[in-house]
């Protein structure tokens, strides 16, 4: 007997169809172009198959890293000011370095110093 399969997917949060594919398959005796002439005749079948839209995958990613962030500063809430304070210390410490630097192989040198060289 011919079957022809009919998937249809369908998103599992918004339960929108997404898509259909149509898929047919012919039995021994008969030819694909055939399909459905030989004496046992053609059966249908609908197969739904649960899948995940894309806009559902992103909002669900973005719920989950919220929800995550929203607990990690809730046991720790101290850790993410220092960071953004060690990184003001580090701004501060490339503003204070006056003049250009020159890079060797050795270290990098102020212009300054490298002009009193012996």
């Amino acid at each position: 007997m011919c079957e022809q399969v009919r998937t249809i997917r369908r998103c599992t949060t918004c339960q929108q169809y997404k898509s259909e594919i149509i898929r047919n398959i012919n039995c021994d005796k008969v030819s694909i172009y055939k399909l459905g002439l030989c004496r046992n005749g053609m059966s249908y079948r609908n197969v739904t198959e649960p899948i995940e839209c894309i806009e559902c995958h992103t909002k669900r990613v973005r719920e989950v890293e919220a929800e995550r962030r929203r607990r990690w500063l809730a046991a720790w809430p101290e850790a993410e000011p220092e960071v953004e304070n060690e990184k003001k210390d580090e701004d501060r410490e490339e503003k204070e370095d006056d003049g250009a630097s020159v890079a060797t192989d050795d270290m990098t040198v102020n212009s300054e110093e490298s002009w009193n060289v012996v």
